[in-house]
C-alpha cells in the first residue's frame, strides 16, 4: 500500500568498488574501505605494477596521486595484456563526481584515530 513519503530523512547511499580506467596503462582500484591508483609499466621484459595511494587535501574538490608506494611483477607477461585488462574497464571520467565523492567519504573515515594515536588504514598493504 502506499504510503505518505518521507523523503527529509532518505539519505543517499552508494557503494562503489572495481576498477576504474583513467588511461590505457593505468586504472584506480577501489573497495569499500581502499582507494589505490595502480600503473602497468614494462621493465626489461617483464610487466610490473606500481602502485600509489591518493592524496585528498581538505576543501578542494580534486585529489593528488602520490609517488610510487610500492612496486611488484604483474601476472601479465605482456603490456598488450595489461592493456586487454584495463579497456575491459568502466571509464574513470564517466563516473568522476561520483567516484570523487566515494573517495572523500573512505578518506575521512581514514582519520578516526586508534588507541596508539595513529591512523587506521583500514588494512592497507604498505
Amino acid at each position: 500500500m502506499l504510503e505518505k513519503l518521507d523523503y527529509k530523512n532518505n539519505h543517499h547511499y552508494l557503494l562503489i568498488e572495481g576498477n576504474f580506467k583513467d588511461s590505457n596503462e593505468s586504472f584506480f582500484y577501489i573497495s569499500q574501505k581502499q582507494v589505490f591508483h595502480v600503473t602497468f609499466v614494462k621493465v626489461g621484459k617483464q610487466v610490473e605494477e606500481w602502485i600509489r595511494k591518493l592524496i585528498i587535501v581538505d576543501g578542494m574538490d580534486e585529489f593528488f596521486i602520490s609517488e610510487v608506494e610500492f612496486k611488484y611483477v604483474s601476472n601479465y607477461k605482456t603490456m598488450g595484456g595489461a592493456r586487454n585488462f584495463i579497456s575491459k574497464q568502466l571509464d574513470y571520467l564517466k563516473y568522476k563526481d561520483i567516484i570523487n565523492e566515494h573517495i572523500k567519504s573512505i578518506n575521512d573515515l581514514s582519520k578516526f584515530k586508534t588507541k596508539t594515536g595513529r591512523n587506521y588504514d583500514f588494512d592497507s598493504p604498505f
